[in-house]
């Protein structure tokens, strides 16, 4: 029950923080709603796991893990920079916000997983 009721939890707010956007502001709002998501799926990762297998890696992969979004949407918009103009930083956000969306849902995947 509780699993069900955390990956519902998890849904509904990933659902309100993913407002149509259409400037950087309100997209930078997402991403910021998205990282408070993100720290509390390590906190109920950090509750779940009993053995503390899962946290030294976690924090490890996370720091590469925010280099490696940032640069990626770099590179994957960055024939939108040439097309676009200035209208390509809304492209970058966007990516950043699917990268956290996926990242919250592989968190909450591993908290089911471990459960």
């Amino acid at each position: 029950m509780k699993k069900i009721l955390l990956s519902l939890f998890s849904i509904f707010l990933l659902t309100a923080a993913n407002t149509v956007c259409y400037d950087v502001e309100c997209h930078k709002n997402n991403i910021e709603k998205y990282k408070k998501e993100l720290n509390k799926s390590f906190d109920e990762l950090v509750k779940a796991d009993n053995y503390n297998v899962t946290i030294d890696s976690f924090k490890s992969s996370q720091i590469l893990w925010n280099k490696f979004i940032k640069e990626d949407c770099k590179f994957m918009n960055s024939p939108m920079g040439i097309i676009q103009g200035e209208g390509y930083i809304v492209v970058y956000y966007e990516c950043l916000e699917k990268y956290y969306m996926d990242r919250i849902k592989q968190v909450n995947q591993m908290i089911d997983d471990i459960k």
